[in-house]
């Protein structure tokens, strides 16, 4: 797996997948969490339907748009660096069953933990949840595909 850290951008083709962490406080009106350059792409999806809860994800085609996935980290006030790992792990699950290979992830905007804290637990989440053991197995499978971010 391949981390990068960019300068923000905000223009998507229809073949990337951005990744949007919501804490329950923001499901509702997620703005505020996120960069404000985002607004245009989150406001088409439908977020009726996501809670924010610890470990949820959800995937959202938007068609001539990129893909949104949104993860929730709980309660804004209980999220800790072992809630942001869980998050980024189950993201790192949902990429792997729908075949992505790129993430175009942003980190939330939180007051606790530190944002270098945030972005280390992103990161140790995702490549934890792409680790593979497979030095004894006779073949290569491809059903696992890492994740590059």
């Amino acid at each position: 797996m391949k981390l990068t850290a960019k300068k923000p951008s905000y223009s998507f083709t229809r073949k990337d997948t951005v990744v949007v962490f919501l804490t329950e406080n923001h499901a509702k009106n997620p703005s505020g969490l996120y960069p404000a350059g985002l607004e245009p792409l989150v406001k088409r999806a439908n977020t009726a339907l996501i809670r924010g809860k610890t470990g949820e994800t959800a995937f959202i085609p938007l068609g001539d748009a990129p893909v949104l996935i949104f993860a929730g980290l709980g309660k804004r006030e209980d999220v800790t660096p072992e809630t942001l790992r869980n998050s980024a792990a189950a993201v790192a699950e949902l990429c792997k069953k729908k075949k992505i290979g790129t993430l175009n992830l942003f980190v939330p905007l939180l007051e606790k933990p530190a944002p270098k804290e945030t972005v280390r637990s992103l990161a140790e989440g995702l490549c934890l949840a792409n680790y593979l053991f497979n030095h004894y197995k006779s073949r290569a499978d491809d059903a696992s595909r890492l994740v590059e971010t």
